[in-house]
Protein backbone atom coordinates (compact mmCIF):
# COMPACT_ATOMS: atom_id res chain seq x y z
CA UNK A 1 0.00 0.00 0.00
CA UNK A 2 1.34 3.45 -0.91
CA UNK A 3 0.34 6.94 0.17
CA UNK A 4 1.30 9.19 -2.73
CA UNK A 5 5.03 8.47 -2.62
CA UNK A 6 7.12 6.18 -4.74
CA UNK A 7 9.51 3.72 -3.12
CA UNK A 8 12.26 5.40 -5.14
CA UNK A 9 11.83 8.58 -3.04
CA UNK A 10 13.01 6.81 0.11
CA UNK A 11 16.77 6.69 0.80
CA UNK A 12 18.59 3.49 -0.01
CA UNK A 13 20.60 1.70 2.65
CA UNK A 14 23.78 2.30 0.65
CA UNK A 15 23.19 6.06 0.67
CA UNK A 16 22.92 6.04 4.47
CA UNK A 17 26.47 4.79 4.97
CA UNK A 18 29.10 7.38 5.89
CA UNK A 19 31.66 8.17 3.25
CA UNK A 20 35.33 7.47 3.88
CA UNK A 21 35.99 11.20 3.98
CA UNK A 22 33.38 11.64 6.73
CA UNK A 23 34.83 8.75 8.74
CA UNK A 24 38.32 10.25 8.55
CA UNK A 25 36.98 13.69 9.47
CA UNK A 26 35.35 12.32 12.61
CA UNK A 27 38.73 11.10 13.82
CA UNK A 28 40.06 14.67 13.96
CA UNK A 29 37.60 16.00 16.52
CA UNK A 30 35.23 15.18 19.38
CA UNK A 31 31.67 15.14 18.01
CA UNK A 32 28.22 15.06 19.53
CA UNK A 33 27.85 11.28 19.44
CA UNK A 34 31.32 11.03 20.98
CA UNK A 35 30.06 13.11 23.92
CA UNK A 36 27.45 10.41 24.59
CA UNK A 37 30.26 7.83 24.82
CA UNK A 38 32.52 10.02 26.97
CA UNK A 39 29.78 10.52 29.59
CA UNK A 40 28.08 7.17 28.94
CA UNK A 41 29.92 5.36 31.75
CA UNK A 42 31.09 2.41 29.60
CA UNK A 43 34.86 1.84 29.80
CA UNK A 44 34.83 -0.55 26.84
CA UNK A 45 33.08 1.91 24.51
CA UNK A 46 35.33 4.74 25.72
CA UNK A 47 38.52 2.77 25.01
CA UNK A 48 37.26 1.77 21.55
CA UNK A 49 36.49 5.43 20.77
CA UNK A 50 39.98 6.40 21.99
CA UNK A 51 41.60 3.81 19.69
CA UNK A 52 39.47 5.00 16.76
CA UNK A 53 40.51 8.63 17.33
CA UNK A 54 44.17 7.53 17.43
CA UNK A 55 43.52 5.49 14.24
CA UNK A 56 44.72 2.34 15.96
CA UNK A 57 41.41 0.70 15.14
CA UNK A 58 38.94 1.17 12.32
CA UNK A 59 35.64 2.87 13.10
CA UNK A 60 32.91 0.36 13.82
CA UNK A 61 30.83 -0.53 10.76
CA UNK A 62 27.22 0.06 11.79
CA UNK A 63 25.71 -0.64 8.38
CA UNK A 64 24.52 -4.06 9.62
CA UNK A 65 23.04 -2.65 12.85
CA UNK A 66 19.32 -2.52 12.15
CA UNK A 67 18.56 -0.10 15.01
CA UNK A 68 21.15 2.42 13.82
CA UNK A 69 20.18 2.12 10.14
CA UNK A 70 16.47 2.39 10.96
CA UNK A 71 17.15 5.60 12.88
CA UNK A 72 19.02 7.02 9.88
CA UNK A 73 16.32 5.88 7.45
CA UNK A 74 13.44 7.43 9.46
CA UNK A 75 15.27 10.71 10.08
CA UNK A 76 13.64 12.29 7.01
CA UNK A 77 10.19 11.24 8.23
CA UNK A 78 11.00 12.52 11.73
CA UNK A 79 12.01 15.89 10.29
CA UNK A 80 8.85 16.21 8.18
CA UNK A 81 6.64 15.17 11.08
CA UNK A 82 8.27 17.78 13.32
CA UNK A 83 7.70 20.50 10.72
CA UNK A 84 4.07 19.43 10.20
CA UNK A 85 3.31 19.26 13.93
CA UNK A 86 5.13 22.41 15.11
CA UNK A 87 5.01 24.60 11.98
CA UNK A 88 8.77 25.24 12.35
CA UNK A 89 11.12 24.79 9.39
CA UNK A 90 14.35 22.80 9.72
CA UNK A 91 17.49 23.82 7.80
CA UNK A 92 21.25 23.05 7.73
CA UNK A 93 20.65 19.30 7.59
CA UNK A 94 23.95 17.40 7.60
CA UNK A 95 26.15 20.51 7.91
CA UNK A 96 29.38 20.15 9.89
CA UNK A 97 30.71 22.81 12.30
CA UNK A 98 33.79 23.39 14.46
CA UNK A 99 33.81 25.22 17.78
CA UNK A 100 35.29 28.72 17.65
CA UNK A 101 36.89 28.37 21.09
CA UNK A 102 38.16 24.77 20.75
CA UNK A 103 38.90 23.63 17.22
CA UNK A 104 39.07 19.99 18.33
CA UNK A 105 35.32 20.08 19.10
CA UNK A 106 32.88 19.62 16.24
CA UNK A 107 29.40 18.46 15.36
CA UNK A 108 27.31 17.41 12.39
CA UNK A 109 23.74 18.66 12.61
CA UNK A 110 20.60 16.65 11.99
CA UNK A 111 19.06 20.08 11.48
CA UNK A 112 18.65 23.60 12.82
CA UNK A 113 15.44 25.52 13.64
CA UNK A 114 16.17 29.08 12.50
CA UNK A 115 13.00 30.56 14.03
CA UNK A 116 14.08 29.45 17.52
CA UNK A 117 17.85 29.45 17.03
CA UNK A 118 17.74 25.85 18.21
CA UNK A 119 19.68 22.70 17.37
CA UNK A 120 17.42 19.89 16.10
CA UNK A 121 18.31 16.26 16.85
CA UNK A 122 16.35 13.22 15.60
CA UNK A 123 16.23 9.87 17.36
CA UNK A 124 14.30 6.62 16.83
CA UNK A 125 14.19 4.45 19.93
CA UNK A 126 12.29 1.48 21.33
CA UNK A 127 8.58 1.83 22.01
CA UNK A 128 9.26 0.68 25.58
CA UNK A 129 11.84 3.40 26.32
CA UNK A 130 10.97 5.99 28.94
CA UNK A 131 11.21 9.67 28.10
CA UNK A 132 13.50 10.54 31.02
CA UNK A 133 15.89 7.72 30.08
CA UNK A 134 16.06 8.94 26.47
CA UNK A 135 16.74 12.50 27.62
CA UNK A 136 19.53 11.38 29.97
CA UNK A 137 21.09 9.17 27.24
CA UNK A 138 21.32 11.95 24.63
CA UNK A 139 21.80 14.99 26.90
CA UNK A 140 25.62 15.05 26.38
CA UNK A 141 25.15 15.22 22.58
CA UNK A 142 22.52 17.97 22.83
CA UNK A 143 24.59 20.12 25.21
CA UNK A 144 27.75 19.50 23.14
CA UNK A 145 26.09 20.61 19.91
CA UNK A 146 24.61 23.70 21.61
CA UNK A 147 28.07 24.58 22.99
CA UNK A 148 29.72 24.21 19.56
CA UNK A 149 27.13 26.45 17.86
CA UNK A 150 26.65 28.72 20.91
CA UNK A 151 22.91 27.99 20.72
CA UNK A 152 20.56 28.56 23.64
CA UNK A 153 18.00 25.87 22.75
CA UNK A 154 17.76 22.38 21.30
CA UNK A 155 14.90 20.17 20.15
CA UNK A 156 15.07 16.40 20.66
CA UNK A 157 12.56 14.84 18.25
CA UNK A 158 11.97 11.20 19.20
CA UNK A 159 10.06 8.37 17.53
CA UNK A 160 9.13 5.70 20.09
CA UNK A 161 8.69 2.43 18.22
CA UNK A 162 6.10 2.79 15.47
CA UNK A 163 3.22 4.53 17.26
CA UNK A 164 4.45 7.48 19.33
CA UNK A 165 6.30 10.74 18.67
CA UNK A 166 7.43 13.27 21.26
CA UNK A 167 9.49 16.43 21.06
CA UNK A 168 11.48 17.85 23.99
CA UNK A 169 12.86 21.38 24.16
CA UNK A 170 16.08 21.66 26.17
CA UNK A 171 17.83 24.83 27.33
CA UNK A 172 21.57 25.34 27.21
CA UNK A 173 22.99 24.61 30.69
CA UNK A 174 26.36 26.26 31.33
CA UNK A 175 27.18 24.21 34.45
CA UNK A 176 26.53 20.93 32.64
CA UNK A 177 28.46 22.16 29.59
CA UNK A 178 31.49 23.16 31.68
CA UNK A 179 31.68 19.66 33.17
CA UNK A 180 31.17 18.14 29.73
CA UNK A 181 34.01 20.30 28.33
CA UNK A 182 36.27 19.17 31.16
CA UNK A 183 35.54 15.49 30.42
CA UNK A 184 36.04 15.98 26.66
CA UNK A 185 39.26 17.92 27.23
CA UNK A 186 40.67 15.12 29.36
CA UNK A 187 39.66 12.56 26.73
CA UNK A 188 41.22 14.54 23.88
CA UNK A 189 44.38 14.97 25.93
CA UNK A 190 44.51 11.18 26.24
CA UNK A 191 44.10 10.90 22.47
CA UNK A 192 47.06 13.23 21.92
CA UNK A 193 49.26 11.67 24.61
CA UNK A 194 48.40 8.01 24.11
CA UNK A 195 47.36 7.55 27.75
CA UNK A 196 44.20 5.38 27.98
CA UNK A 197 41.22 7.38 29.28
CA UNK A 198 39.13 6.64 32.36
CA UNK A 199 35.34 6.90 32.23
CA UNK A 200 34.05 10.05 33.93
CA UNK A 201 30.76 10.16 35.87
CA UNK A 202 27.99 12.02 34.09
CA UNK A 203 26.64 15.19 35.77
CA UNK A 204 22.90 15.31 36.56
CA UNK A 205 21.04 16.02 33.28
CA UNK A 206 19.11 19.32 33.21
CA UNK A 207 15.36 19.13 32.89
CA UNK A 208 13.64 19.87 29.57
CA UNK A 209 11.74 23.14 29.21
CA UNK A 210 8.06 23.05 30.24
CA UNK A 211 8.22 19.37 31.18
CA UNK A 212 7.76 19.12 34.92
CA UNK A 213 5.73 17.31 37.51
CA UNK A 214 3.62 19.09 40.09
CA UNK A 215 1.82 17.90 43.20
CA UNK A 216 -1.64 19.42 43.65
CA UNK A 217 -2.17 17.80 47.03
CA UNK A 218 -2.62 21.23 48.63
CA UNK A 219 -5.22 22.46 46.11
CA UNK A 220 -8.80 22.43 47.41
CA UNK A 221 -10.19 22.83 43.89
CA UNK A 222 -8.22 19.81 42.68
CA UNK A 223 -9.35 17.84 45.74
CA UNK A 224 -13.01 18.60 45.05
CA UNK A 225 -12.75 17.73 41.37
CA UNK A 226 -10.77 14.56 42.14
CA UNK A 227 -13.39 13.43 44.67
CA UNK A 228 -16.14 13.97 42.09
CA UNK A 229 -14.18 12.03 39.49
CA UNK A 230 -13.56 9.13 41.85
CA UNK A 231 -17.18 9.01 42.96
CA UNK A 232 -18.44 9.16 39.37
CA UNK A 233 -16.05 6.46 38.22
CA UNK A 234 -17.22 4.06 40.92
CA UNK A 235 -20.95 4.65 40.46
CA UNK A 236 -21.21 5.27 36.70
CA UNK A 237 -21.97 1.67 35.73
CA UNK A 238 -24.43 1.18 38.57
CA UNK A 239 -26.25 4.36 37.55
CA UNK A 240 -26.43 3.27 33.90
CA UNK A 241 -27.75 -0.17 34.85
CA UNK A 242 -30.36 1.38 37.15
CA UNK A 243 -31.63 3.73 34.42
CA UNK A 244 -31.95 0.82 31.97
CA UNK A 245 -33.81 -1.30 34.53
CA UNK A 246 -36.25 1.47 35.48
CA UNK A 247 -37.05 2.31 31.85
CA UNK A 248 -37.86 -1.35 31.22
CA UNK A 249 -40.42 -1.25 34.04
CA UNK A 250 -42.38 1.66 32.54
CA UNK A 251 -45.12 0.37 30.25
CA UNK A 252 -45.90 2.15 26.94
CA UNK A 253 -49.09 3.82 28.21
CA UNK A 254 -47.46 5.30 31.34
CA UNK A 255 -46.61 9.01 31.10
CA UNK A 256 -45.17 9.40 34.60
CA UNK A 257 -43.68 6.96 37.10
CA UNK A 258 -42.34 7.80 40.54
CA UNK A 259 -41.32 6.29 43.85
CA UNK A 260 -38.47 6.17 46.38
CA UNK A 261 -37.36 9.67 45.49
CA UNK A 262 -37.05 9.03 41.73
CA UNK A 263 -39.38 10.41 39.04
CA UNK A 264 -39.51 9.43 35.35
CA UNK A 265 -41.52 11.23 32.64
CA UNK A 266 -42.36 10.27 29.09
CA UNK A 267 -42.16 13.02 26.46
CA UNK A 268 -44.62 13.44 23.55
CA UNK A 269 -42.01 11.83 21.31
CA UNK A 270 -42.03 8.78 23.59
CA UNK A 271 -38.58 9.13 25.21
CA UNK A 272 -38.27 8.64 28.97
CA UNK A 273 -36.30 11.13 31.04
CA UNK A 274 -35.47 11.49 34.73
CA UNK A 275 -35.81 15.18 35.72
CA UNK A 276 -33.50 14.80 38.70
CA UNK A 277 -35.43 17.05 41.10
CA UNK A 278 -35.64 14.25 43.63
CA UNK A 279 -33.75 14.29 46.90
CA UNK A 280 -30.08 13.42 46.56
CA UNK A 281 -28.67 10.94 49.03
CA UNK A 282 -25.51 11.84 50.97
CA UNK A 283 -22.61 9.35 50.66
CA UNK A 284 -22.87 7.08 53.67
CA UNK A 285 -19.13 7.17 54.41
CA UNK A 286 -19.63 10.52 56.17
CA UNK A 287 -22.43 9.16 58.34
CA UNK A 288 -20.14 6.27 59.27
CA UNK A 289 -17.29 8.66 60.17
CA UNK A 290 -19.68 10.72 62.27
CA UNK A 291 -20.93 7.56 64.01
CA UNK A 292 -17.41 6.46 64.98
CA UNK A 293 -16.59 9.96 66.24
CA UNK A 294 -19.82 10.01 68.30
CA UNK A 295 -18.85 6.73 69.99
CA UNK A 296 -15.27 7.85 70.64
CA UNK A 297 -16.24 11.17 72.19
CA UNK A 298 -17.97 9.37 75.05
CA UNK A 299 -14.86 7.60 76.36
CA UNK A 300 -11.98 8.51 74.04
CA UNK A 301 -8.62 6.76 74.15
CA UNK A 302 -6.67 7.47 77.34
CA UNK A 303 -2.91 7.93 77.41
CA UNK A 304 -2.03 4.86 79.43
CA UNK A 305 1.58 4.25 78.34
CA UNK A 306 4.82 5.92 79.50
CA UNK A 307 7.84 6.80 77.35
CA UNK A 308 10.89 4.86 78.60
CA UNK A 309 13.41 7.69 78.23
CA UNK A 310 11.55 10.95 78.81
CA UNK A 311 8.71 9.74 81.02
CA UNK A 312 5.73 11.31 79.26
CA UNK A 313 2.41 9.61 78.58
CA UNK A 314 1.19 8.55 75.17
CA UNK A 315 -1.32 6.30 73.36
CA UNK A 316 0.10 3.25 71.62
CA UNK A 317 -1.02 1.94 68.26
CA UNK A 318 -2.50 -1.14 69.96
CA UNK A 319 -4.67 1.15 72.11
CA UNK A 320 -6.02 2.76 68.94
CA UNK A 321 -6.64 -0.61 67.27
CA UNK A 322 -8.41 -2.09 70.30
CA UNK A 323 -10.71 0.88 70.73
CA UNK A 324 -11.39 1.52 67.05
CA UNK A 325 -11.94 -2.00 65.66
CA UNK A 326 -15.40 -2.67 67.17
CA UNK A 327 -16.58 0.85 66.26
CA UNK A 328 -15.62 0.35 62.61
CA UNK A 329 -17.60 -2.87 62.47
CA UNK A 330 -20.62 -1.30 64.14
CA UNK A 331 -20.66 1.66 61.75
CA UNK A 332 -19.89 -0.42 58.64
CA UNK A 333 -16.67 1.43 57.90
CA UNK A 334 -13.31 0.05 56.82
CA UNK A 335 -9.92 1.78 56.63
CA UNK A 336 -7.55 0.75 53.82
CA UNK A 337 -3.94 2.05 54.08
CA UNK A 338 -1.55 2.58 51.17
CA UNK A 339 1.92 4.13 50.92
CA UNK A 340 2.30 7.15 48.62
CA UNK A 341 5.99 7.85 49.27
CA UNK A 342 8.82 6.46 51.40
CA UNK A 343 12.28 7.80 52.22
CA UNK A 344 15.09 6.09 54.15
CA UNK A 345 18.35 7.53 55.50
CA UNK A 346 21.05 6.03 57.73
CA UNK A 347 22.23 7.73 60.91
CA UNK A 348 24.49 7.09 63.88
CA UNK A 349 23.17 7.25 67.42
CA UNK A 350 24.97 8.88 70.33
CA UNK A 351 26.03 5.45 71.57
CA UNK A 352 27.50 4.62 68.15
CA UNK A 353 24.66 2.35 67.08
CA UNK A 354 23.40 2.27 63.52
CA UNK A 355 19.89 3.72 63.12
CA UNK A 356 17.71 3.89 60.04
CA UNK A 357 15.28 6.79 59.69
CA UNK A 358 12.13 6.06 57.69
CA UNK A 359 9.59 8.67 56.61
CA UNK A 360 6.40 7.54 54.87
CA UNK A 361 3.58 9.49 53.33
CA UNK A 362 0.49 7.32 53.57
CA UNK A 363 -3.11 7.59 52.40
CA UNK A 364 -6.03 5.94 54.20
CA UNK A 365 -9.22 5.20 52.28
CA UNK A 366 -12.26 5.35 54.55
CA UNK A 367 -14.83 3.19 52.76
CA UNK A 368 -18.49 2.70 53.63
CA UNK A 369 -19.48 -0.93 53.19
CA UNK A 370 -23.09 0.13 52.55
CA UNK A 371 -22.74 2.19 49.37
CA UNK A 372 -19.01 1.99 48.56
CA UNK A 373 -18.49 5.74 49.02
CA UNK A 374 -14.91 6.73 49.86
CA UNK A 375 -13.19 9.54 51.72
CA UNK A 376 -9.37 9.75 51.61
CA UNK A 377 -7.14 11.15 54.34
CA UNK A 378 -3.34 11.46 54.21
CA UNK A 379 -0.73 11.53 56.93
CA UNK A 380 3.04 11.40 57.47
CA UNK A 381 4.83 8.99 59.77
CA UNK A 382 8.45 8.99 60.96
CA UNK A 383 10.44 6.33 62.82
CA UNK A 384 13.97 5.40 63.86
CA UNK A 385 14.93 1.75 64.22
CA UNK A 386 18.21 -0.17 64.48
CA UNK A 387 16.94 -3.13 62.40
CA UNK A 388 14.15 -3.75 59.88
CA UNK A 389 11.12 -2.40 61.74
CA UNK A 390 11.40 1.25 60.67
CA UNK A 391 8.76 1.12 57.93
CA UNK A 392 6.16 -0.64 60.07
CA UNK A 393 6.77 1.84 62.89
CA UNK A 394 6.40 4.78 60.52
CA UNK A 395 3.16 3.36 59.09
CA UNK A 396 1.81 2.85 62.62
CA UNK A 397 2.61 6.46 63.46
CA UNK A 398 0.95 7.72 60.28
CA UNK A 399 -2.16 5.60 60.97
CA UNK A 400 -2.41 6.68 64.59
CA UNK A 401 -2.25 10.42 63.94
CA UNK A 402 -4.52 10.19 60.89
CA UNK A 403 -7.16 8.49 63.05
CA UNK A 404 -6.72 10.93 65.95
CA UNK A 405 -7.40 13.85 63.62
CA UNK A 406 -10.07 12.28 61.39
CA UNK A 407 -12.27 11.26 64.32
CA UNK A 408 -11.37 14.29 66.49
CA UNK A 409 -10.11 12.20 69.42
CA UNK A 410 -9.10 14.69 72.16
CA UNK A 411 -5.35 15.14 72.73
CA UNK A 412 -4.08 16.66 75.98
CA UNK A 413 -1.14 19.04 76.24
CA UNK A 414 1.24 16.16 76.97
CA UNK A 415 3.55 15.59 74.02
CA UNK A 416 2.82 12.39 72.10
CA UNK A 417 5.61 10.14 70.78
CA UNK A 418 6.72 6.53 70.55
CA UNK A 419 7.93 4.68 73.61
CA UNK A 420 11.61 5.25 72.78
CA UNK A 421 13.59 8.36 71.89
CA UNK A 422 16.88 8.18 69.95
CA UNK A 423 19.51 10.93 69.97
CA UNK A 424 21.30 11.57 66.67
CA UNK A 425 24.79 12.86 66.03
CA UNK A 426 24.50 16.18 64.11
CA UNK A 427 25.42 15.74 60.44
CA UNK A 428 25.84 18.16 57.57
CA UNK A 429 23.38 17.53 54.78
CA UNK A 430 24.15 18.11 51.10
CA UNK A 431 20.64 19.30 50.31
CA UNK A 432 20.24 23.00 49.66
CA UNK A 433 17.32 25.33 49.34
CA UNK A 434 17.21 29.12 49.07
CA UNK A 435 20.09 30.90 50.89
CA UNK A 436 19.35 33.16 53.85
CA UNK A 437 20.09 36.37 51.94
CA UNK A 438 17.84 35.36 49.00
CA UNK A 439 18.80 34.23 45.50
CA UNK A 440 19.30 37.74 44.07
CA UNK A 441 21.86 38.76 46.70
CA UNK A 442 23.56 35.36 46.62
CA UNK A 443 24.04 35.57 42.83
CA UNK A 444 25.35 39.13 43.20
CA UNK A 445 27.92 37.93 45.77
CA UNK A 446 29.05 35.08 43.49
CA UNK A 447 29.38 37.53 40.58
CA UNK A 448 31.74 39.65 42.71
CA UNK A 449 33.86 36.58 43.43
CA UNK A 450 33.92 35.57 39.74
CA UNK A 451 35.05 39.03 38.63
CA UNK A 452 38.18 38.88 40.82
CA UNK A 453 39.19 35.32 39.82
CA UNK A 454 42.59 35.36 38.09
CA UNK A 455 42.63 31.91 36.51
CA UNK A 456 40.38 29.26 35.03
CA UNK A 457 41.26 27.02 37.99
CA UNK A 458 39.90 29.65 40.37
CA UNK A 459 36.64 29.74 38.42
CA UNK A 460 36.48 25.94 38.56
CA UNK A 461 36.91 26.07 42.34
CA UNK A 462 34.05 28.55 42.62
CA UNK A 463 31.79 26.18 40.67
CA UNK A 464 32.85 23.13 42.68
CA UNK A 465 32.53 24.88 46.06
CA UNK A 466 29.02 26.10 45.28
CA UNK A 467 27.80 23.06 43.35
CA UNK A 468 24.77 22.34 45.57
CA UNK A 469 23.38 25.90 45.59
CA UNK A 470 24.02 26.15 41.83
CA UNK A 471 21.94 23.03 41.21
CA UNK A 472 19.20 24.42 43.45
CA UNK A 473 19.39 27.76 41.60
CA UNK A 474 18.96 25.97 38.23
CA UNK A 475 15.72 24.45 39.52
CA UNK A 476 14.23 27.48 41.26
CA UNK A 477 15.49 30.56 39.36
CA UNK A 478 16.58 29.72 35.82
CA UNK A 479 16.82 33.43 34.92
CA UNK A 480 19.47 34.09 37.58
CA UNK A 481 21.15 30.75 36.78
CA UNK A 482 21.65 31.68 33.10
CA UNK A 483 22.76 35.23 34.00
CA UNK A 484 25.42 33.82 36.31
CA UNK A 485 26.49 31.40 33.57
CA UNK A 486 27.04 34.32 31.18
CA UNK A 487 29.12 36.09 33.84
CA UNK A 488 31.35 33.03 34.22
CA UNK A 489 31.66 32.63 30.44
CA UNK A 490 32.63 36.31 30.03
CA UNK A 491 35.27 36.00 32.75
CA UNK A 492 36.70 32.85 31.16
CA UNK A 493 36.95 34.67 27.83
CA UNK A 494 38.76 37.57 29.49
CA UNK A 495 41.27 35.20 31.06
CA UNK A 496 41.92 33.30 27.84
CA UNK A 497 44.64 34.66 25.54
CA UNK A 498 43.33 32.66 22.61
CA UNK A 499 41.48 29.46 21.78
CA UNK A 500 44.40 27.02 21.63
CA UNK A 501 44.04 23.35 20.53
CA UNK A 502 44.79 20.82 23.25
CA UNK A 503 47.91 19.51 21.53
CA UNK A 504 49.36 23.07 21.66
CA UNK A 505 48.24 23.52 25.25
CA UNK A 506 50.13 20.37 26.21
CA UNK A 507 53.32 21.82 24.71
CA UNK A 508 52.89 25.31 26.21
CA UNK A 509 55.41 25.96 29.10
CA UNK A 510 52.98 28.40 30.74
CA UNK A 511 49.98 26.08 30.61
CA UNK A 512 47.65 26.04 33.61
CA UNK A 513 48.36 23.43 36.34
CA UNK A 514 45.84 20.91 34.94
CA UNK A 515 47.47 21.08 31.50
CA UNK A 516 50.95 20.76 33.04
CA UNK A 517 49.80 17.56 34.74
CA UNK A 518 48.74 16.22 31.34
CA UNK A 519 52.14 17.18 29.93
CA UNK A 520 53.95 15.34 32.75
CA UNK A 521 51.87 12.25 32.08
CA UNK A 522 52.97 12.35 28.44
CA UNK A 523 56.66 12.87 29.30
CA UNK A 524 56.75 10.07 31.86
CA UNK A 525 54.80 7.59 29.75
Amino acid sequence: MTYGASAKSWPTLHSLKMSQETVLGRATCVGGSDANVILGGSSDRLLRLWREKRREEKAEDLSANVAVMLGCWTEAFNRQWFEKTTGLAITRCGEAFRCEDHQWRGCTLDGFVEASGAVWEAKHTSGFSKADEVLARYMPQLQHNMAVLKAERAFLSVLFGNSKWECFEIASDWLYQSELLEAELQFWGCVQSGVPPVAAPAPPPPRPIAVREICLQGSNSWAAAAADWLDTRVSAKRHSDAVTAMKAMIEPDVSRAFGHGVEAKRSKAGSITFPGDYAMSIPRVYAAISGVAADLVKVGIPKARTNQQDGYLYRGIDDVYDRLAPLLVANKLCILPRVIDRDCTDHQGQAGEHLRSVVVKAAFDLVSTEDGSVHVIESFGEALDPSDKGTSKAMSAAYKYAILQAFCIPVSKTQDADDQTYKLVPVITESFSQPVQGWEQWVADIRDVVRVCQSAEALNRVQETHRQPLLALSRERQDLYHDLGRTLADRRKQLSDAAVPVEQELACPKAPPRRRRLKKEVEHG
